[in-house]
């Protein structure tokens, strides 16, 4: 049996883990996922589809019971938000399709992206390779952001506990709670209380980085307990914060974004 003893990268909005597939059974997950061999095929099993999907590159839609079957060679998989910028344009070409495989063009050149784009942000990797599947994916990061959208942001990185909604920063900002609410998601590609759950995930990787303790990381994140971080992770990524951190080569690695 396989495990996950790979690389996590956690920001807002998106992850990627780049490393050996652990064998899995059938599940679902809320975020979009690409998933990228090295090379050989890697086998997708749909529940309720008798013929499993061979290929290199699959696209997984969002809440899409299913299970990878990956060699033991590392493999990339890319989680992102469908409610984010990237993700709005990853589902408006995937439509009501349950996935999506690249030709085999495509596969080369997203493998060979990859493989030369080693050194730039995982964000902008994550855009890149969603705009290289569609051209309607936009870029998950914008290089200009109205200031009072980016003082919220600011002031939300240097809370020690978060709050359940942005309401509270309206007032602040000059803004009636719904103008805030609409302004944000513009500006940032997701909801507020997406945005929030993201950031709340990102704490938690980083305490799980350097204590590996479940109970810990619920409590720095702002989950209720253990339990609770663990149904948000796997219904995010379809695998449980367990899964990385009982074998010890596994790293957890924050990137801000």
């Amino acid at each position: 049996m396989k495990d996950w003893s790979g690389r996590l990268l956690l920001g807002r909005g998106w992850a990627i883990y780049n490393g050996p597939v652990g064998d899995g059974e059938y599940h679902r997950h809320s975020a979009l996922q690409i998933c990228i061999s090295g090379k050989s095929d890697l086998v997708l099993d749909l529940r309720g589809q008798e013929t499993p999907v061979i290929c290199g590159i699959v696209v997984v839609g969002a809440d899409q019971l299913h299970r990878l079957h990956v060699s033991s060679e590392p493999a990339t998989l890319i989680y992102i938000d469908g409610s984010s910028a990237v993700g709005a344009g990853v589902r408006s070409q995937l439509g009501s399709d349950a996935y999506y495989c690249p030709d085999l063009a495509q596969t080369k050149l997203i493998r060979m992206m990859i493989a030369e784009n080693s050194n730039i942000p995982r964000s902008r990797l994550a855009a890149l390779v969603a705009s290289r599947l569609w051209r309607a994916a936009a870029d998950v990061e914008q290089d200009i952001i109205d200031p009072r959208v980016r003082e919220i942001l600011t002031r939300l990185d240097e809370l020690q506990y978060l709050p359940r909604s942005i309401s509270p920063f309206a007032q602040l900002v000059g803004l009636s709670g719904s103008r805030l609410r609409h302004l944000f998601k513009e500006q940032v590609g997701m909801s507020p209380s997406k945005y929030l759950l993201w950031l709340k995930l990102q704490r938690a990787v980083r305490y799980l980085d350097k204590e590996r303790s479940l109970t810990g990381a619920a409590y720095a994140g702002g989950f209720s307990d253990s339990a609770h971080l663990a149904r948000t992770f796997r219904g995010t990524f379809g695998i449980s914060p367990s899964d990385l951190t009982k074998h010890g080569s596994v790293e957890l690695e924050m990137e801000l974004g």
